[in-house]
């Protein structure tokens, strides 16, 4: 009988939620639909234990509130207000355990943010404000089985291979 695959899920603070770390539900539920088993991870050194690190063998960066602008060297724009650092160094270091160790990562909106932070990159702060952009990325209204907005991937790219040419 093989053991199912354990994957880490990463959870953070939510401003409005003091003292809790939260995780939407959905996240656990497709890890166990996939046939894996969650691992919930929260902001504290001992999720970065090597000796856990080294039993994944997946990991799961979550959506949530935004990715702190002094990561990536720059000061936060008066509509960047809820951010946390201590989730933010915390994903960085495990990123970056995970990537030195091959653990394939999957991450999701915050998370794709995160994993381009952690290795170099830089975000725009409000794409709203900076780019007049009428996406909302944050409402909670709508469904989470709607499709929030398209996605186009480059063709050519890495994941345009992988995906066979599709995901136009």
């Amino acid at each position: 009988m093989s053991v199912p695959p354990l994957i880490g899920i990463t959870s953070g603070s939510e401003p409005s939620f003091p003292g809790f770390y939260i995780l939407r539900h959905d996240y656990v539920r497709s890890v166990e639909l996939s046939g894996g088993i969650p691992l919930v991870l929260t902001p504290a050194g001992a999720a970065l234990h090597p000796a856990l690190l080294s039993k994944l063998d997946g990991l799961l960066l979550t959506g949530g509130i935004d990715v702190t602008p002094l990561l990536y060297g720059e000061t936060a724009k008066p509509t960047v207000t809820d951010t946390s650092p201590e989730r933010d160094e915390f994903e960085v270091k495990l990123v970056r355990e995970a990537f030195a160790h091959d653990v394939p990562i999957l991450a999701i909106c915050r998370g794709m943010q995160l994993l381009n932070v952690a290795f170099g990159g830089t975000l725009v702060q409000d794409i709203r404000t900076e780019r007049g952009s009428a996406i909302r990325h944050d409402d909670f209204a709508r469904p989470r089985t709607e499709i929030a907005h398209p996605v186009s991937i480059r063709s050519g790219s890495r994941l345009h291979s992988l995906l066979g040419g599709g995901g136009e």
